[in-house]
């Protein structure tokens, strides 16, 4: 069988998702003995849900180094005698992959 100028039709649903990025809090302004490592909360929520990853940087690994479990921060200061500053970079990820899926927050840390 020919068909000729035949057309078709097909109905489907499309749903768009909206996402909330991550709100995310740290404590600003940490003072870390040369050294010595401290620990720090941090504060995440989601408005819709999502898990939440967090990771985080250093802009000093000289000064300071960072790394997370769930929701808390290890920042370790360098041995070295003196006064530095790094800034912490936190990110929090939905993992949603869709626009505002991430957020960041920073904070100071000052070894002494």
């Amino acid at each position: 069988t020919t068909y000729t100028n035949a057309t078709a039709t097909a109905s489907f649903t499309v749903t768009a998702s909206e996402n909330t990025a991550p709100v995310i809090t740290v404590t600003e302004g940490v003072l870390v003995p040369s050294g010595t490592m401290t620990t720090v909360a941090v504060t995440v929520s989601d408005a819709d849900g999502d898990p939440v990853t967090l990771t985080a940087s250093s802009s000093n690994t000289a000064a300071a180094t960072v790394s997370v479990s769930g929701h808390t921060l290890t920042i370790t200061a360098a041995a070295a005698a003196g006064t530095d500053v790094a800034i912490i970079t936190v990110t929090a990820d939905d993992g949603t992959g869709l626009p505002n899926a991430t957020s960041t927050a920073t904070l100071t840390v000052v070894t002494h």
